[in-house]
């Protein structure tokens, strides 16, 4: 039996414009190729919602969106790899069914500290670039850590920074 080389999905998108009001949904035809990546890119998506079906989807990308919140993903335990960079999203939460997550990128969001991680303990590389965090806390159980990227935020030179041994750690620092 040949498969076909993408699945076509229609999943039903809250749009929002460029303030963040709710303007209507939308249904968003996507294909989800045998990879299992689903690409939402660009779409002006306002809320993470009805990823039910993609039970088997290893990498989720929802760049330049809207998404305000991260929500609605504790069906996709499969998923290694989110990237909800550059949204607005305020709080790192609703994450730890995501026990296979290798890649997170929440980079040009708007959170304020780090947190929310504790049951990614797969997590390789995280990148937190251009959001508003000063401290750089909740990180030590990440044993498996290779990359924490966090550039362009607001963090002070101190001493009580604990970073996982073997990580490499990207950072510039204010003084």
């Amino acid at each position: 039996m040949t498969l076909p080389a993408c699945w076509m999905l229609a999943l039903k998108a809250l749009v929002c414009d460029s303030g963040g009001n709710r303007l209507n949904f939308r249904t968003v035809a996507v294909c989800v190729v045998m990879k299992q990546e689903l690409d939402m890119n660009h779409q002006k998506i306002g809320r993470l919602e009805n990823l039910e079906p993609l039970t088997k989807v290893e990498r989720l990308y929802c760049r330049w969106n809207l998404i305000k919140k991260i929500e609605n993903l504790e069906t996709l335990v499969t998923l290694r790899e989110l990237e909800l960079y550059d949204n607005q999203i305020t709080v790192l939460e609703n994450l730890d069914s995501l026990v296979n997550l290798e890649i997170l990128d929440v980079s040009f969001n708007r959170l304020r500290e780090i947190k929310g991680l504790d049951q990614l303990h797969k997590l390789d590389k995280l990148f937190l670039c251009a959001n508003k965090i000063s401290r750089i806390e909740n990180v030590s159980h990440l044993k498996n850590l290779t990359l924490l990227e966090l550039g362009d935020n607001k963090i002070r030179a101190s001493g009580s920074c604990s970073i996982t041994t073997g990580c490499f750690f990207c950072c510039c620092l204010e003084h």
